[in-house]
C-alpha cells in the first residue's frame, strides 16, 4: 500500500478504536446503573431462585426415572426426558 493509503487506514483504525472505547465505556456505565436498580435486584433474586428450583425438579425427575430400575436408554420417551433434564439452561 502508498504511504497515503496507510495514513489513511491507521487514522480509520484510531477512529473506530476511539468509538469502541466510547461504547465500552457507555455499556459498562449501563450494567452499573442496571446492577443498581432495585427491581433489577429482585427479579434477579427471583430468577436465580426459579432456577434453583427447576434444577431440584430436574434432578428428581432423573432420579425417579433410575429408580424404576428400567432401562431408560431402551424406551424413548425416558431418554428424551433425562437428555432434556441434563441440558444446562439457555437463559
Amino acid at each position: 500500500c502508498s504511504i497515503s493509503d496507510c495514513v489513511g487506514l491507521k487514522k480509520d483504525n484510531m477512529e473506530m478504536m476511539q468509538k469502541l472505547q466510547m461504547n465500552k465505556e457507555k455499556a459498562q456505565a449501563i450494567s452499573a446503573e442496571v446492577a443498581r436498580n432495585k427491581d433489577y435486584k429482585r427479579l434477579k433474586s427471583e430468577l436465580e431462585g426459579q432456577c434453583s428450583t427447576l434444577d431440584i425438579h430436574r434432578n428428581l425427575i432423573q432420579m425417579l426415572i433410575l429408580g424404576m430400575g428400567q432401562e431408560w436408554r431402551q424406551n424413548p420417551r425416558y431418554k428424551q426426558v433425562m437428555l432434556e433434564c441434563g441440558e444446562p439452561l439457555n437463559l
